[in-house]
């Protein structure tokens, strides 16, 4: 393998971690196209490039990646659809950053390859040792930046605050500004990458050691618990002053006033009522993968919960409406407030079928009332009308799961 060819696969790997298909798409098509624009032939990576499309370069190829590239771009807008990526990107981001090493090789005249070859490196073998070591680095580049994401879903797993939307767009112009880097000053690439990744990497490990800080030991039997557990998981020895947990569920530094409502903020950030631990499912029938407690499973509990999220019914459609007067800008706001206090609290234990059909059916509301924002007072009602609507859709959702998983138990 060439050196400028190595140089690029080693700082596209960053890029791949990000996206699949986008940088095989953008990078095949600057082998295509580039030779024949002014500013782009005499770039390091497209000497000896042939005039012969090859597989990498081909117009189906070009074609298929173009449809994948876009299609995975609107698919990580979507919750459903990011689902599906999380699941497969650990095996699709490295095959494709192997295919793409190999396709840049393919396209680059073997006599160029081989009088550029690294020493001591047989060309042949070379090329694919060197494509499987980067479908390793992305691989490594996909886990940390999935470790990394994890914290962010787990402060708001709904992106009901917008981060991971955010980050997603802003994910896309960074592959696509990045192979530009890539291409004019590979080194300056290679660099940004290094930093990129010994910050991510600096910041994984604090927040693990954090997490370890978070937990204590039960005194009764010493199983490592979380410090808001109410109740040992291993033992079920209650723990007399359990952490308080803060707007995103973590755990605070002082001691909660009150067990009965510590109990119910922890079923609302979707963790176990007693032992703290996270509950995988979404679903409000589950048994605790901690302890087995099954929390909705006591309907005193599930009634304390809908009360609970009722009570702030008032109050954030009242804040809606204050911010609903400020036109365009006060919507923001208040369709997050909404959805933390009244929709948050269900819409974390819906399946994600159910949950986008309310969240997709709730926009198209929310759009059409729009056309009336901009009128004075009348255009307050826009949030506090999404909010009520969102409470019920959601609430009525969330019981009919309790009652189906009540019936499926009997």
């Amino acid at each position: 393998m060439d050196l400028t060819a190595f140089i690029h696969a080693l700082s596209a790997s960053g890029l791949f971690s990000a996206r699949a298909f986008l940088p095989a798409f953008l990078t095949a098509l600057l082998l295509r196209f580039g030779p024949e624009v002014p500013l782009l032939q005499d770039l390091p990576i497209l000497q000896g490039v042939t005039g012969v499309p090859t597989w990498f370069t081909h117009d189906a190829t070009l074609i298929g990646l173009g449809v994948l590239a876009l299609a995975e771009i609107l698919a990580v807008k979507t919750e459903t659809g990011e689902e599906v990526l999380d699941l497969l990107e650990r095996y699709l981001k490295p095959a494709m950053a192997v295919l793409c090493c190999l396709g840049v090789l393919s396209v680059r005249d073997r006599q160029v390859v081989e009088g550029l070859v690294l020493p001591g490196v047989e060309a042949g073998l070379g090329d694919g040792l060197w494509a499987l070591g980067n479908g390793l680095l992305v691989a490594w580049v996909t886990g940390l930046r999935a470790r990394f994401r994890g914290v962010f879903r787990a402060i708001d797993e709904d992106d009901d605050l917008g981060w991971r939307q955010l980050a997603s767009w802003f994910e896309d112009l960074a592959v696509s500004g990045g192979l530009l880097v890539l291409v004019f000053y590979p080194v300056l690439m290679l660099v940004l990458l290094g930093v990129t990744l010994g910050a991510l990497q600096a910041v994984s490990l604090l927040l693990e050691r954090r997490e370890q800080r978070r937990r204590g030991a039960c005194p009764a039997c010493g199983k490592a618990l979380h410090r808001s557990a109410l109740h040992c998981p291993g033992c079920g020895q209650a723990q007399d002053q359990p952490a308080d947990v803060g707007f995103f569920g973590q755990s605070l530094e002082f001691s909660a006033s009150d067990r009965e409502v510590l109990s119910l903020r922890l079923a609302e950030r979707r963790r176990c009522p007693r032992c703290a631990e996270r509950l995988p499912l979404r679903r409000p029938r589950q048994a605790c993968p901690g302890c087995g407690h099954d929390p909705f499973a006591d309907e005193v509990f599930c009634a304390r919960y809908l009360a609970m999220v009722s009570r702030r019914l008032v109050p954030a459609l009242g804040l809606g409406f204050l911010c609903s007067l400020v036109p365009v800008l006060g919507l923001v706001p208040g369709v997050v407030v909404c959805r933390q206090a009244l929709t948050g609290p269900f819409s974390r234990y819906l399946p994600g079928g159910r949950r986008t059909l309310a969240r997709w059916g709730l926009r198209l509301v929310f759009v059409v009332l729009l056309s009336i924002q901009w009128l004075p007072v009348v255009g307050g009602v826009v949030v506090p009308l999404v909010g009520a609507l969102g409470y019920l859709v959601y609430r009525r959702a969330f019981v009919g799961l309790c009652r189906v998983g009540a019936a499926a138990a009997v």
